[in-house]
């Protein structure tokens, strides 16, 4: 029974796979830890967002997980997803995060003040200062294994504490 039951799965592929109770594990202690979370067991699953008509709206890098993404979400955060559109990524949420704390830890040069794993966009977002060197932030950035295409730095103001 074990056999056939694997050999479905293998058969049939991911997509069909019943997805297991998800446990969000809160290291981060933002939306990104349920996002990793869904994409442990939805593989491809890069977020969501919800869109100016107010549509939700799930990003995957593979759409044949749709399904198991919106029974994910709905786990998760327990909305309604009967309705939601899916959008393709280039990046799961779980590259995406791992980027962002990655740089977080290693790359806070001068002239970076904020950052951001961006679902809406599939990108690691860093803000930066007029002087920031986007040259450095480049370098940082792949010294730590996150591809070009994957980052965008902004535009942004420094925080200033009142």
């Amino acid at each position: 029974m074990v056999v056939f039951a694997l050999l479905a799965m293998a058969c049939g592929g991911m997509a069909d796979a019943p997805v297991p109770t998800i446990t969000v594990q809160h290291k981060y202690g933002s939306p990104d830890d349920e996002y990793v979370a869904i994409a442990e067991v939805v593989p491809g699953f890069a977020g969501l967002y919800l869109d100016p008509d107010h549509t939700l709206v799930m990003m995957l890098v593979d759409a044949s997980q749709a399904n198991r993404a919106r029974i994910g979400v709905t786990q998760v955060f327990g909305d309604d997803t009967s309705n939601a559109r899916v959008h393709a990524a280039k990046f799961d949420s779980i590259q995406l995060v791992g980027w962002k704390y990655s740089f977080g830890m290693s790359c806070w040069l001068t002239g970076v003040v904020a950052l951001d794993a961006d679902e809406v966009r599939n990108l690691v977002v860093v803000g930066a200062t007029a002087d920031a060197s986007p040259d450095a932030i480049h370098a940082c950035a792949s010294a730590q294994g996150i591809p070009a295409d994957a980052l965008d730095i902004v535009a942004d103001a420094p925080v200033v504490l009142q």
